[in-house]
């Protein structure tokens, strides 16, 4: 009785339920978090944005949306007054958050198509073989890793048209310019950001998210498969 209730307590309350388990995620948490304020940071500024996503996006896909979430969360609110240092507009309090909770969403959708047993042997083959299974083995391989990262294609987006709107409101306000000037004055200086992001991502996540990780299994979580035994039984379906 009390575990069927436990599935719909929310996410803080099963910090304090689990205790072993969490205390294994807020230290990757923590990790991520860290990682990322350290790219943030740099002084090359907007273009580190890039890279100090990543920490976030493997945190999510490995803990699942909600942590991930939470992560994203609370680095927008360690880095709100260096955002409002930079854009000093009412217009940042609003997107500076929502940009880095969008990034959590990528954790509701895991990346499992490459990994699974005929994509495996599709890559094996792939190896064995050459260039001569090439044209039998990428196109399905190609579309595998396009399916892995529809999360990281859905939250670009989303960060995009977030970033944009805000760029928007912010030039139209200090620069005078009408709606229209502003929106296409933001979305030329966005998407210079937002191509190599986009690429970097779907390169980068699939190959970190199955090395090895000593703190907790490999890097595919987002599964039951992937905890200790001692542990699969503490985790909902």
């Amino acid at each position: 009785m009390f575990k069927r209730e436990a599935k719909s307590l929310p996410f803080c309350y099963n910090l304090l339920m689990k205790p072993r388990t969490d205390t294994r995620m807020i230290t990757e948490m923590g990790l991520a978090l860290a990682l990322a304020l350290l790219f943030a940071f740099l002084p090359i500024r907007r273009w580190m944005l890039i890279p100090a996503s990543l920490p976030i996006y493997f945190f999510a896909y490995r803990r699942g949306g909600r942590p991930g979430m939470l992560c994203g969360l609370l680095f927008s609110l360690l880095t709100l007054p260096r955002a409002f240092i930079d854009l000093p507009h009412p217009v940042v309090l609003l997107e500076n958050p929502l940009e880095y909770l969008i990034v959590g969403l990528a954790g509701f959708f895991p990346m499992t198509k490459l990994s699974n047993p005929q994509n495996r042997e599709l890559r094996e083959e792939l190896k064995n073989h050459g260039l001569g299974a090439a044209w039998k083995t990428l196109p399905a391989l190609f579309w595998a890793w396009v399916y892995d990262c529809r999360g990281i294609l859905l939250t670009c987006v989303l960060r995009f048209l977030t970033v944009v709107l805000g760029s928007m409101v912010f030039y139209a306000y200090y620069y005078h310019l009408a709606y229209p000037a502003a929106l296409g004055m933001a979305f030329v200086l966005e998407i210079r950001i937002f191509l190599p992001g986009l690429l970097f991502f779907m390169l980068a996540l699939p190959f970190l998210l199955r090395l090895p990780i000593p703190l907790y299994g490999t890097g595919m979580v987002n599964s039951k498969e992937n905890l200790p035994d001692a542990e699969k039984n503490s985790h909902p379906d």
